[in-house]
């Protein structure tokens, strides 16, 4: 949004600025999405498989993935972008075989942030050798890292966002003359009597058409949310100063950094309380004179290599149910005791959450069916979303979807229009009710914590809310009683939340700025009342 950065850089008076911009076209772009088809894992009984019987276990639809992938980049060197750590090792695994097999030279090398250093700097060295490499990787290579042209990029899941797929997008045809390739692997779930009613519209395949329609035919990509406080990088800055000049005015750091700087969303009180949250903490100090030093805590902070990033692994929570580890899952959602999550192929319910210990206690959950598609591991826009619902009521066939990918998508439309979701925006479904809102993470985010501050039990599914042991009738009056209410506090919102610390020095931070920060960066109150008004007014 060239407008706005025009305003960031003179505030009030963005008219004087010049803004620069190429009326080429750019670059040919290459691009096809392909489609896959998931099917019910059958029970083997077999107790004593061989290894080639256990091989023929592996889910059809990644082997598939797995095959093309080996036989269209190997011999090149490729970025293979994948949603999930886990599947990033599925798939190196799988590769490393099929190389194996083939008794040839393995190219595909994994890389993400649970990996030492060594073994990824291994991986960054061979895409800058001569020689064939493939990475598969998470957003660990999407930027920041040097590795040089590589010819094309593939994509295994859904993206969830226009500007992740561009920056992806962007590492390959670097030389002049060369096309930008890449290619969308999409897994959808065959559909039965016990399909979940979301994962029968196919949503992966529809958010991935949603994005390149987007980013290719549109032109746009998200802007940036300008109301976050970013106070975890605000922290990093007000040390970096103190740091540069040994010690600094409070009045000079906000004016720098606050009125005439980049977090210009936090104001002199605001600021305050922050300054106090860190002396508190003894990551600064203050002398008589008003002058801010670095306090002992902070000395070590700034003083250790790991401060010149603002980054942070992000959080995974040990799921425990009856004193059994289930395994671990990152947190990228609001965490509340009562919500139910999906993990394992199985539905739980939230019991207790240790924000100090990471570890949240689950018992298995009375809900029904559990949806497979739990998203791109980022956050979605509501122009996404609503790209997504015209998709489904328009007929249109891209031209870059494979025979798969268009059947997937006729049936994804069938079975929207069978249900009536272009005319309302609630279904049921067995012994849940889901809620169709059509808009992005930040609305779905506040209107899950507004039904559960009602006593719903509640959880996020991609496209839907789902809410359990409720009928559409009951949820509708809750979404009534929510519009009547007007918009809600944001603050007392994000005050339900477990655990809010996501950034790198979140944890120094008070509850009262937990609340400010997490508001800020994940809720929507004025929107979600809107959305919330729009559809009680259809159910």
């Amino acid at each position: 949004d060239m407008e706005l950065a025009a305003e960031f850089l003179r505030i009030g008076t963005a008219k004087d600025v010049a803004l620069i911009q190429s009326d080429e076209e750019g670059q040919e772009i290459k691009l096809q999405i392909r489609g896959y088809v998931r099917k019910k894992p059958e029970l083997n009984s077999k107790s004593d498989a061989t290894k080639e019987e256990q091989k023929s276990e592996d889910p059809e639809d990644k082997v598939g993935i797995a095959t093309h992938l080996f036989n269209t980049l190997r011999g090149d060197t490729n970025l293979i972008f994948i949603n999930r750590r886990s599947d990033v090792e599925f798939y190196a695994d799988q590769l490393r075989r099929l190389c194996e097999e083939k008794r040839v030279l393995n190219e595909f090398l994994p890389h993400h942030g649970s990996l030492s250093k060594s073994v990824r700097e291994d991986a960054e060295q061979a895409l800058k050798s001569d020689k064939p490499s493939n990475v598969i990787c998470t957003t660990t290579l999407e930027m920041g890292i040097d590795v040089g042209s590589v010819k094309s990029i593939a994509q295994v899941g859904a993206p969830f966002s226009v500007s992740s797929t561009r920056q992806r997008l962007g590492r390959s045809g670097r030389h002049e003359g060369e096309s930008a390739i890449i290619r969308f692997y999409l897994s959808e779930e065959e559909v039965t009597q016990e399909t979940p009613k979301q994962d029968a519209l196919h949503p992966a395949l529809v958010q991935t058409i949603a994005i390149v329609n987007l980013m290719i035919f549109e032109k746009w990509c998200e802007p940036p949310v300008i109301s976050k406080l970013h106070l975890s990088t605000l922290i990093q800055q007000v040390l970096s100063l103190i740091a540069q000049y040994s010690g600094v005015n409070a009045l000079q750091i906000w004016q720098v950094l606050c009125q005439n700087g980049a977090f210009r969303q936090v104001d002199q009180g605001l600021f305050m309380k922050l300054l106090r949250q860190l002396g508190y903490e003894d990551l600064i100090q203050q002398t008589h004179d008003g002058l801010l030093l670095l306090g002992v805590k902070g000395e070590r902070i700034v003083n250790h290599y790991s401060f010149y990033t603002a980054f942070k692994t992000p959080e995974e929570y040990r799921i425990v149910t009856r004193g059994k580890t289930l395994g671990t899952l990152p947190i990228d959602f609001p965490l509340m005791i009562g919500m139910f999550i999906i993990f394992a192929g199985c539905r739980w319910h939230v019991m207790t959450v240790d924000t100090e210990r990471k570890t949240v206690e689950v018992i298995k959950a009375k809900a029904g069916r559990v949806p497979s598609f739990g998203g791109g591991g980022g956050e979605i826009h509501d122009r996404i979303r609503q790209e997504m619902r015209r998709i489904y009521m328009s007929e249109d066939i891209p031209a870059f979807l494979d025979r798969t990918a268009i059947v997937l998508l006729q049936e994804g439309r069938k079975n929207f229009k069978h249900d009536q979701l272009d005319q309302r925006y609630m279904l049921g479904d067995g012994n849940q009710t889901l809620l169709f809102c059509w808009m992005g993470s930040r609305v779905m985010n506040t209107i899950q914590l507004l039904l559960a501050s009602r006593g719903v039990t509640v959880g996020l599914d991609n496209i839907t809310i789902t809410a359990d042991d409720i009928s559409p009738t009951a949820l509708t009056a809750h979404l009534k009683a929510l519009v009547e209410m007007g918009p809600a506090d944001a603050f007392q919102l994000a005050s339900v939340v477990e655990d809010k610390t996501e950034q790198k020095h979140d944890a120094f931070l008070s509850e009262e700025l937990l609340c400010w920060n997490y508001a800020s960066s994940h809720l929507s109150t004025q929107l979600a009342w809107e959305t919330l008004k729009e559809m009680a007014a259809v159910e």
